[in-house]
């Protein structure tokens, strides 16, 4: 029950109206605005996932989860016998955020309340938009009825128009809220009665606006916050501390000037399922003689925040290839007759093989008539010289160069070369001569030395970044990637909002479009849920390493 439920009533009786029974109709009504004054219920704007906020403040919709609320607040009385009363609160709120088109939320609270002689309906449509980032605007449009039972009064003055009947009426009830947040600060404002709507008779009855504002910081999982409250007769001052663990629930204790403490927990039962329960004390400030309420809320969450994101790199590692060819050639040699080379395969000025150490031998008969014995002798020549020179030199590669007729032969020394000289085969290339004609020569002069610098080539042309989240729900409010180097700099940033994508590519290049310089480099992911809270993923590391290489091709005179 609103305090604002009563306020002043004008009785038009005038004379005719008796003294002593308006008297007890009086104190019963003074009864009521006090034990009201006791139990106003005042939230927190600036905390989105405290219960019925978003009845205060609607612009806090889009940072809340999706999720249904019902709840029953029992009222406790000291200075009426019997507790006739009998103050109970129930109440049902939902909040779908994004729901309409333009990424408007959506919110619905309803609330009865009784108190004997007072009944009260209230329901509101809640709407809310994100206009700017972090920054919501809210609206209420709210209906309310109030009526008041003559049966529950002593004495009745049946010619008083106040108290001759059951008086009940309906009135609208428009409100407003705003939200803003940046990183860890949160600002709420929420106005309720903007149009001070007439409960009762005549202009004397006009609900005052009720005004709320908070400023929060958050610690880690702790949050205090300041509340400042105006209910249109009284300004007051609170706070709220709230403690929200991951995965167990919440606490919060909460106090304003005159009021109970208000203390707050909210566990989780199962996934998407919360209880939370609530209790006001009095203190020695508290107006009146309350003896504090008892309220519990059950909470079923449709679409939870997003869990807290994974970075997986498949290749967490660059090498950047950076090599320097240098081409000598004598003078004497002319590059036809070079071209023309049966020994000059493509493989050598390929980039391929200028990244490897050759070695290329020819394949078949050392001449027409080499008998079996003459086979073997090679054979074991080559096990002999040739293999310990691929044994003395680990990156050193053998070529068996041969055309269509020697690629038996070819591959008989392969296998001689493996199981002799346990060479391994994937250090032996059978390679089959084509004519597709001649190889390229150039940047070779005869007589000259050229050096050749060539583009950087990288190990991979990218680098997937896979980003997991636990469960299906991957919608977010916004996200945001930062590499930064070893000092901390950030050099390529990624943002985006809306549904967390799967995959980010980074092209190993900075903000300036590029290629970074070596060293490490450290990936901080973070995303923050439609309830607002950040998350941040477990931050990673990839190493950028430069290899420098010198490539010299040297051609002699008859070789």
């Amino acid at each position: 029950m609103n305090c604002n439920s009563v306020t002043r009533f004008r009785s038009g009786t005038g004379r005719r109206s008796r003294f002593g029974h308006l008297g007890t109709a009086l104190l019963g009504l003074f009864f009521l605005q006090n034990v009201c004054a006791q139990s106003l219920d005042f939230w927190n704007p600036a905390d989105p996932r405290m219960h019925w906020t978003s009845e205060i403040n609607p612009a806090v919709i889009p940072y809340q989860e999706t999720k249904f609320s019902v709840g029953l607040k029992i009222r406790h009385l000291g200075f009426v016998p019997d507790n006739p009363f009998d103050l109970r609160e129930n109440r049902v709120n939902i909040s779908i955020p994004f729901f309409l088109p333009g990424r408007i939320g959506l919110g619905f609270d309803m609330r009865y309340s009784t108190a004997g002689i007072n009944k009260e309906i209230a329901a509101s449509l809640l709407l809310s938009r994100e206009v700017v980032n972090n920054f919501s605007v809210g609206l209420k449009l709210g209906i309310e009825n109030r009526s008041f039972n003559k049966d529950g009064f002593n004495l009745v003055d049946a010619d008083d128009p106040v108290l001759a009947g059951n008086l009940a009426t309906n009135s609208p009830n428009f409100g407003l809220g705003l939200f803003w947040r940046a990183q860890n600060l949160s600002l709420g404002f929420g106005m309720n009665h903007i149009n001070r709507a007439d409960i009762g008779v005549g202009s004397e009855a006009l609900l005052p606006r009720e005004m709320i504002a908070a400023i929060g910081y958050r610690i880690g999982n702790i949050m205090p916050t300041l509340v400042l409250h105006d209910d249109g007769s009284r300004k007051r001052v609170g706070f709220f501390l709230s403690f929200t663990p991951e995965h167990i629930g919440s606490f919060r204790i909460g106090h304003e000037s005159g009021m109970p403490f208000k203390l707050e927990a909210t566990f989780s039962l199962r996934k998407d399922h919360q209880l939370s329960y609530t209790i006001d004390l009095p203190t020695a400030d508290t107006r009146a003689v309350s003896l504090g309420s008892h309220e519990f809320v059950y909470d079923r969450v449709f679409s939870g925040d997003i869990g807290t994101p994974e970075l997986v790199l498949p290749n967490p590692r660059l090498e950047v290839i950076r090599e320097t060819v240098t081409r000598e050639m004598p003078s004497d040699i002319e590059l036809e007759d070079l071209a023309s080379n049966p020994d000059l395969i493509r493989l050598f000025l390929s980039s391929v093989g200028l990244r490897r150490n050759l070695m290329v031998i020819t394949a078949g008969a050392l001449s027409p008539n080499e008998a079996n014995e003459d086979r073997l002798q090679r054979f074991r020549t080559y096990a002999g010289t040739i293999a310990e020179q691929l044994n003395n030199t680990p990156d050193l590669e053998l070529i068996l160069r041969a055309d269509s007729s020697s690629m038996y032969d070819a591959s008989m020394i392969k296998e001689y070369l493996h199981h002799i000289s346990l060479l391994d085969r994937s250090r032996i290339h059978v390679l089959k001569l084509t004519s597709s004609g001649l190889p390229n020569l150039k940047g070779f002069e005869p007589g000259r030395s050229t050096v050749r610098r060539k583009r950087p080539e990288l190990s991979s042309q990218n680098l997937q970044i896979q980003l997991q989240v636990a469960g299906k729900n991957r919608r977010a409010r916004r996200w945001r990637l930062r590499i930064r180097d070893a000092s901390q700099k950030v050099v390529r940033k990624y943002d985006g909002k809306g549904v967390l994508p799967a995959t980010l590519v980074w092209d190993w290049k900075n903000q300036e479009s590029k290629l970074v310089a070596p060293g490490i480099y450290t990936l901080d992911f973070r995303v923050q849920g439609q309830s607002g809270r950040i998350k941040a993923a477990q931050p990673k590391q990839v190493e950028v390493a430069y290899i420098k290489r010198s490539v010299k091709l040297q051609f002699k005179d008859g070789t």
